[in-house]
């Protein structure tokens, strides 16, 4: 009797240990998947302030550019392409400065040429920026 005990708890034993191990594996897939999601949305948020940042910072420098230097070239009948160029650099500049490193690396990370991105969002304030002058 004793062995016959023995070998059903055995059985029972052999039986029950994979499914055991199956159904641990995956717990710890769904925990590993669950802290992969909040690693990355963790992530995904930090870059969005950092986009969010980088986007707030262009469209106040365009219009402080566009007030203190493109304003009065206009009026002075001065505006040229050479002074275009120069007021779209000198908000480039602008905004490179203002942006801290940490900033830099997250555009880089997210947009791969920070340069271009920072070009693209300019020229597409400075037309925001034209179309609500026109409006009014």
């Amino acid at each position: 009797m004793e062995n016959t005990l023995n070998a059903a708890l055995t059985g029972l034993i052999i039986a029950i240990v994979p499914i055991l191990a199956t159904f641990l594996a995956n717990v710890l897939r769904l925990q590993a998947k669950k802290i992969k999601e909040e690693n990355k949305g963790t992530q995904q948020e930090q870059l969005n302030k950092y986009i969010d940042l980088a986007t707030g910072t262009i469209i106040d420098v365009v219009k402080a550019v566009a007030q203190t230097t493109v304003d009065t070239l206009k009026k002075n009948g001065e505006f040229t392409k050479e002074k275009q160029e120069e007021a779209f650099n000198t908000a480039k500049k602008e905004i490179v400065s203002i942006l801290s490193e940490d900033a830099k690396k997250a555009l880089q990370e997210a947009y791969g040429d920070v340069n271009a991105w920072l070009e693209t969002r300019i020229e597409a304030e400075v037309k925001n920026l034209k179309k609500s002058d026109n409006q009014q």
